[in-house]
């Protein structure tokens, strides 16, 4: 029988001994593993070419550098298999519980399965679970309030191949392009299938994009994550799918929000912090109105995954203490993160 999964893994100057554990990981000759290197250094190629070299079920594919978003999406052209997942060049994947995963999406004949992530913060040397789930299959046409519970992102999952043109959705974005094609493939599937089984281990370092790109000192902490959210909506909106899942969608958006508060409200570096909550609160009116009547919102996201409850319950209690409300008068979001950025005070270093 042929293999069925295949790892994709875009590659691009990774620190030899991060590659090599993630190699290491992943070298299970029960599923094909799909090297994407990305216009990489010497240093890198050669590792990724003594790592290949003689094994049927690696294939290593050398492009210009074009960026992680973009060679995912290109490995999907050498897809031959039935099933694909992904696997950044610095993480771990735990390939023995993919499989097991696998053979429950059959059982089900879903499209797409779930699993755990275990999570390091930088300089942590204590990994964090993401929560279990009590379904192991959840139809999203019966429940929709499952499906904004969802990890946005693409290595804890695996995907039926006609799920394929979704992940290839063209698009400009470099960050947060998972959460732009994630729910779209998820509500185009209709079920996940869910393990609680850890598969997949992700590192963010202090370098990782995703660190950066929470940093609220600048407003790029929220418009990056604007970007891909209305761009993901977009694709709702063509394939007539948004009308239906508007209340998970917000909640989403709101979340996302929230956690980027949360950070700003324990950041050292930032003085205002009150003006800057009543800020927060103005932006995500502007970008979801009348939130507050979420379902989920007004259910205190207790489904939530913990970070997201954490979020939420810190920054409500912050707001509470401070009697903050919404100012908000019509701005556009564009309007209100540029008034984010002419507002905030950062301390002196």
């Amino acid at each position: 029988m042929g293999k069925e999964l295949t790892i994709i893994m875009p590659v691009y100057n990774t620190p030899l001994p991060l590659l090599e554990r993630t190699l290491k990981s992943v070298d299970n000759e029960a599923v094909d593993v799909l090297i994407i290197n990305d216009g990489s250094n010497k240093e890198t190629t050669d590792c990724l070419e003594k790592f290949a070299k003689g094994k049927k079920h690696v294939k290593l594919v050398n492009q210009d550098n074009q960026g992680a978003a973009m060679a995912r999406k290109n490995g999907l052209n050498f897809l031959t298999t039935k099933y694909f997942t992904f696997v950044d060049c610095d993480d771990v994947s735990h390939v023995d519980n993919l499989l097991k995963l696998l053979n429950k999406m059959k059982k089900y004949d879903s499209m797409v399965g779930n699993g755990r992530i275990k999570c390091y913060l930088p300089g942590s040397p204590i990994g964090l679970n993401n929560k279990k789930w009590k379904l192991e299959h959840i139809d999203f046409i019966k429940d929709k309030s499952l499906l904004g519970n969802v990890t946005c992102t693409f290595w804890d999952k695996i995907y039926h191949e006609d799920l394929a043109p979704v992940i290839q959705t063209p698009s400009t974005h470099t960050q947060y392009h998972d959460m732009e094609v994630v729910y779209p493939a998820l509500i185009k599937s209709g079920d996940m299938v869910h393990t609680n089984d850890i598969i997949y281990e992700y590192r963010m370092r202090k370098s990782s994009s995703s660190n950066g790109e929470l940093d609220p000192v600048s407003s790029t902490c929220i418009s990056k994550i604007l970007e891909s959210y209305n761009f993901m909506i977009d694709i709702l909106k063509e394939n007539e799918l948004y009308a239906d899942y508007k209340n998970e969608m917000d909640s989403i958006m709101v979340k996302l929000i929230y956690q980027r508060m949360r950070r700003m409200l324990l950041s050292n570096d930032i003085k205002n912090k009150v003006e800057m909550a009543s800020l927060f609160l103005n932006i995500i009116e502007s970008i979801v109105p009348n939130y507050t009547n979420n379902i989920y919102y007004k259910d205190d996201f207790r489904d939530s995954e913990i970070n997201d409850r954490i979020s939420f319950i810190l920054c409500s209690q912050f707001i509470k203490r401070y009697g903050i409300n919404k100012t908000y008068n019509g701005e556009s979001p564009e309007e209100l993160l540029k008034k984010y950025d002419e507002s905030i005070i950062l301390k002196s270093k």
